[in-house]
């Protein structure tokens, strides 16, 4: 623990931070820190990471590691050196919550910067033991959660704004895709100018644009939107909308119910008001309110409904729930036939074999496929989806193949045999929105393509067609001579 101070080479060279201006400023800052070499010197690490890996695309766990930097740099950094301080459970990044996990850290070496009595093995003597946090370890985002401070830059004078290129990139419409952007959403005035909105934003600073304002929504070749933070932000407000009594009421048995349909059109009202997207992704935003409708819904019940007697239920409105929509609400859970449904429902629940939300991240469908399909354990999630997957690694080994190759095309090629003729309208697991002609271009034109589409058969059928009649005026031909 003294080798920095009694046994490190001082030749003027940068070997270890003892060397650099830091530690140095430190030493003449607290003099009665720096006069015993047994004092250690902390440095704090942290970073959000998957332990998962592809199993779980969103879960983030986020260790703190402290590292002496008292012994030499070949003992420092080995990993039995480290000190494991907190981990901080996922499955979201803690952000501004870190302080609430690192607060009994903070209040551990606070004391021991003012010392605790320890015992020096080499002297056989008891010492009073301080230690000091130097610096943290991380890249910008995890500083800005740890310091509490903005690690975000923005051009603010006008030189700045001219060397940027952001005031060359502002004068074009968004006529094609949205300037590249590396900070902020981009918005839209009523003129179609676009403009851009710096630092963070909420739902609260949505509802508060001013009138005519609108977040540029873009979109991709499957017509879903996909420019982040803007995205990220529609979905969170269509989660604000669907929860609001007003304009998406709780009370009625079903989303597709017609009593809906007003409703429906103001909902839409409000998100074309705060957002500008195409007109062609009207029925997916209609389709995602539909969604968190229900959800907000299952939450309600989940959450309030359960043994007490009914009248004790009425009487504890939700928050943000209207009272009116809530009595009939809990009056529809009470009835016979919506408790039978809702165990017929929960027993199909159990029976899931998708135990993870499929996604888009990923374009090799039979990897993604497999993902959906296994247990966070490695476990497949029934003996059926173990039973394809060897089918599937069968089918590639027998071209010298294997799944995780990456051979998009072959892996495409066996997930069609495996899994058969996709769903009318729909695309394994690419979710509500894609359609397989989107999906699949070129069934169109060719035969046998793995969209399931009716395309392909209709061109051949189309064939067949022609080749019966081609061989019909033949045989006719052929008739009508012998008769001659």
């Amino acid at each position: 623990m003294i080798w920095h101070a009694k046994q490190r080479n001082i030749d003027g060279l940068l070997r270890h931070p003892a060397d650099g201006e830091a530690w140095k400023s430190f030493d003449s800052r607290y003099p009665d820190f720096a006069s015993d070499p047994r004092n250690v010197r902390l440095a704090l690490a942290s970073d959000g990471f998957n332990p998962f890996k592809l199993m779980s695309s969103t879960y983030s766990i986020w260790p703190i590691l402290l590292v002496p930097y008292n012994m030499p740099p070949w003992i420092a950094m080995k990993q039995s050196s480290f000190i494991l301080s907190t981990i901080i459970p996922g499955e979201k990044s803690p952000g501004n919550n870190i302080d609430i996990y690192i607060q009994p850290l903070i209040n551990e070496l606070s004391e021991l910067w003012h010392g605790v009595i320890s015992y020096d093995a080499a002297s056989g003597q008891s010492f009073n033991l301080r230690a000091a946090l130097m610096w943290t370890i991380n890249d910008f985002p995890a500083y800005g959660m740890l310091s509490g401070w903005s690690t975000k830059v923005h051009p603010d004078s006008q030189e700045e704004i001219e060397c940027s290129g952001t005031q060359q990139a502002s004068q074009h419409s968004f006529g094609g895709a949205a300037p590249a952007t590396q900070e902020g959403i981009w918005l839209v005035d009523e003129q179609g100018n676009p403009s851009r909105r710096r630092g963070r934003t909420t739902c609260a600073d949505i509802q508060n644009m001013p009138p005519g304002t609108r977040i540029h929504i873009e979109v991709n070749e499957n017509n879903i939107p996909c420019n982040i933070p803007e995205s990220t932000l529609l979905g969170t407000y269509l989660g604000v909308v669907a929860r609001d009594p007003v304009l998406a009421p709780i009370s009625f048995p079903d989303w597709r119910n017609k009593g809906m349909e007003p409703y429906k059109k103001k909902m839409l009202a409000e998100v074309e008001s705060k957002f500008e997207f195409p007109g062609h992704i009207r029925h997916w935003i209609l389709q995602s309110l539909g969604v968190k409708w229900r959800n907000y819904r299952t939450t309600l019940k989940a959450e309030h409904w359960d043994s007490r007697p009914i009248e004790e239920i009425l009487e504890t409105v939700p928050a943000g729930v209207d009272q009116l929509q809530w009595c009939q609400l809990v009056n529809k859970w009470s009835k016979p036939e919506d408790q039978e449904r809702a165990a017929k429902n929960s027993a199909n629940a159990k029976k899931q074999t998708c135990p993870h939300t499929m996604g888009r991240s990923i374009t090799d469908r039979l990897q993604l496929w497999k993902i959906n399909r296994m247990h966070k354990d490695g476990t497949w999630s029934s003996d059926d989806a173990m039973q394809r997957w060897a089918q599937a690694c069968n089918l590639l080994a027998q071209e010298g193949l294997t799944p995780e190759e990456g051979n998009i095309e072959a892996n495409e090629r066996v997930f069609a045999i495996v899994m058969g003729p996709e769903h009318s309208g729909r695309v394994r697991t690419q979710g509500f929105g894609v359609t397989p002609t989107r999906f699949f271009p070129q069934s169109k034109n060719e035969e046998g393509s793995g969209s399931g589409s009716s395309f392909g058969q209709i061109a051949s059928l189309r064939e067949e067609f022609i080749s019966f009649r081609d061989n019909q005026a033949r045989e006719f031909a052929s008739f009508r001579d012998e008769m001659r």
